[in-house]
């Protein structure tokens, strides 16, 4: 064999062994998910902004912005978001069921106008819509697709004060369950003043939830019946089918000596249960529903309808 020949061999294997040699490095270095990993830094989120602990809100919208607290699970000098794309976060509000993990591409391809990813800083946004006034408290967790997962995350308290009446709403705003769960919506009147009546006609998704129970008088504030009472059995008037998914609730006050009734409460507790596939759909407030005050004009300002999203 010519020397040129044996040139050539030498060059091959030397290289072939310096590619492997370099792969295995790599992978070691671009694998921070292995426990293993001279890289590997314990799932831990930082949120970056949002509302921190004990403010009170004027808005009920709400923003959280949150990525892992290391920069070797950002994306790189060069672009790279394989490592930050690759990270699952899971979020609840006020001890509700966690939303389904999802990493940075997860979030893309959902296309969910509620929580996006930056792909140039590994940050997710989240809003949080229509909030009720209240307090909350936001959870956040990181777990990575080697299933090691975050144990201390972090929590925010907050409160929301923004809701000016008269108002007719779905409380809460938005509600989180399992499939096939059961839950309470409450009809409210806020900030109504000389009520003598009111309309609260609703409507959902018959293939999607049921209503397996209502109540007039709910074992919350009662102002509106406590306070006209003996007024009310009389002018009272409920037309309900779950099978079409529609409730229909009138209630007018009569006589010489009414002047109604002013202040906020609850005026319809619902039980639903989720019946179809796994999605999202409202408990919606439709456009005739009303708000009578004393003079029988209309005084209603704001509706909002609920949201129920089933993970």
């Amino acid at each position: 064999m010519n020397t040129q020949k044996l040139r050539l061999i030498y060059l091959f294997v030397y290289g072939s062994l310096f590619i492997w040699s370099c792969q295995d490095i790599t992978g070691t270095i671009e694998n921070p998910f292995d426990s293993s990993s001279p890289n590997f830094i314990t799932p831990l989120t930082d949120i970056v902004s949002g509302p921190g602990n004990d403010v009170v809100l004027d808005t009920s919208r709400v923003e959280y912005r949150w990525r892992h607290a290391d920069p070797t699970y950002w994306p790189d000098s060069t672009g790279n978001w394989d490592i930050s794309g690759n990270v699952l976060f899971t979020y609840r509000v006020n001890h509700t069921t966690w939303s389904p993990w999802m990493s940075g591409k997860n979030v893309l391809s959902a296309g969910d106008p509620n929580w996006s990813f930056d792909t140039t800083s590994g940050i997710h946004t989240l809003i949080l819509d229509n909030l009720d006034d209240g307090a909350y408290e936001f959870e956040v967790r990181c777990k990575y697709p080697t299933e090691i997962q975050e144990v201390n995350w972090p929590h925010r308290s907050f409160s929301v004060n923004a809701l000016v009446g008269p108002a007719l709403i779905l409380s809460p705003a938005n509600i989180y369950l399992d499939s096939a769960s059961t839950f309470v919506v409450n009809t409210r009147l806020e900030d109504v003043v000389n009520l003598i009546g009111v309309r609260a006609h609703l409507q959902w998704d018959p293939l999607f939830l049921t209503l397996i129970s209502y109540e007039l008088q709910s074992d919350s504030t009662q102002f509106f019946f406590d306070s006209m009472a003996e007024y009310l059995q009389q002018f009272t008037f409920v037309d309900t089918n779950p099978d079409s998914g529609l409730f229909d609730l009138s209630i007018a006050l009569a006589g010489n000596s009414v002047s109604g009734t002013s202040g906020s409460g609850v005026l319809i507790r619902m039980i639903f249960q989720h019946i179809g596939s796994r999605g999202e759909s409202a408990i919606r407030l439709l456009p005739d529903s009303d708000l009578r005050d004393a003079n029988n004009q209309s005084m209603l300002i704001l509706t909002r309808d609920a949201r129920v999203v089933v993970w």
